[in-house]
């Protein structure tokens, strides 16, 4: 049985430099961060943590998403309510992400967007 973190944050971004500043900006603002790096690992840190938001790149290196993770939470009961944070280094997304994005209603931030709208949203969720 995953131990209980209202306060962990699971982050799954592929750039290690993401990894490190999302984890000093979430450690400054009173979350428990938890890093992956791939899909799987992704899947593996969730089944064994309990995490209260997710904060996931969409485009990842070679075929894997942060779409994938995002359709994956939402088809398990345990995670269908958890908070989902879409980031993207992308100028735009296309409609059909756009639309998953909106569908699997999860809120979408664009880098280097200002990340204290993603940390303001973060806590509106969590608390």
């Amino acid at each position: 049985m995953p131990r209980s973190d209202s306060k962990s944050v699971l982050v799954l971004d592929d750039d290690p430099s993401v990894h490190r500043f999302l984890e000093r900006l979430l450690r400054l603002h009173g979350f428990k961060p938890r890093l992956a790096s791939t899909v799987p690992e992704t899947v593996a840190v969730a089944e064994s943590t309990q995490i209260a938001a997710f904060i996931l790149d969409v485009q990842l290196r070679g075929s894997e998403s942060g779409l994938d993770v995002l359709a994956w939470l939402r088809a398990h009961p345990r995670y269908a309510s958890v908070p989902v944070l879409m980031l993207t280094g992308l100028s735009r997304l296309s409609e059909d992400e756009e639309a998953i994005i909106q569908k699997d209603h999860a809120y979408l931030f664009y880098k280097p967007e200002k990340l204290h709208l993603l940390i303001d949203q973060l806590k509106r969720l969590v608390s």
